[in-house]
Order: structure tokens, then sequence, then C-alpha cells
């Protein structure tokens, strides 16, 4: 399988969109920025929603799955 077919989009996400939120949470649990996480970092990193520096990430990252037009606003149409 070719590195095209995996990042096609299933189901309105794609493997890349994924990578990508992967990496910005990677960077974000990584506290002293040496590109490898601890077991507490790496704790954040599975568990953001457990760790209070990585919560407003969550917020923002629900949010931008929601936010169908991209404003960086949540409409009831685009919730609902």
């Amino acid at each position: 399988m070719d590195t095209q077919t995996l990042l096609r989009e299933e189901d309105g996400v794609s493997y890349q969109n994924l990578y990508d939120r992967d990496a910005r949470r990677w960077f974000a649990a990584d506290t002293n920025s040496d590109g490898n996480l601890t077991k507490e970092e790496f704790f954040a990193f599975l568990h953001p929603e457990e760790t209070p520096r990585l919560r407003d990430l969550v917020v923002l990252e629900t949010i931008e799955s929601i936010d169908k037009d991209k404003d960086g606003k949540i409409s009831l149409d685009e919730y609902a």
C-alpha cells in the first residue's frame, strides 16, 4: 500500500489529520522539548483531558472537528 492510499480520507478523517493531531499533542506533552517523552509526558500525551496543561488543546481539537466553516466558532447548526 502506498503513502497516498494510506493518507486518503475515509469517513471524513484523513490519516494525515490524525498524524497532525498526534504530533501537536506530542509536542505539547514534551515539556522539556527534547523530542522524547518521559513516562509522565507519555501519560499526558495519551490522556490529555486528564492533564491540566493539555486540556485547552483537547477543547481546541473538539472545536476544530465541529467547526465546519472554519471560522473559529461553533454555530448551533454545526453542533447539531
